[in-house]
């Protein structure tokens, strides 16, 4: 019964796709690296009503949204996920 990302991963993802850890493939996969360098309009999109991807899920897309002017991060009260 996966509530969040992190859980969907350490359940699902790290025994089918052979990671050691949910955070291993979490730091590798993030989008973190790349959101920086990012060079045309990128819209981020996420329902605060996300039960798998809460707000603080999203801290890389944050904060590129802040720092990076191709960068956009929004979020609408309801969507799910």
């Amino acid at each position: 019964n996966a509530k969040t990302i992190l859980d969907f991963d350490r359940e699902f993802t790290v025994k089918l796709c052979g990671w050691r850890t949910a955070e291993e493939y979490q730091e590798v996969a993030s989008a973190s690296t790349v959101l920086p360098a990012v060079r045309v309009p990128l819209l981020c999109l996420n329902a605060l009503d996300d039960s798998m991807v809460d707000l603080t899920s999203l801290s890389h897309a944050t904060f590129a949204a802040r720092h990076n002017e191709w960068v956009v991060l929004m979020t609408t009260p309801t969507g799910g996920h």
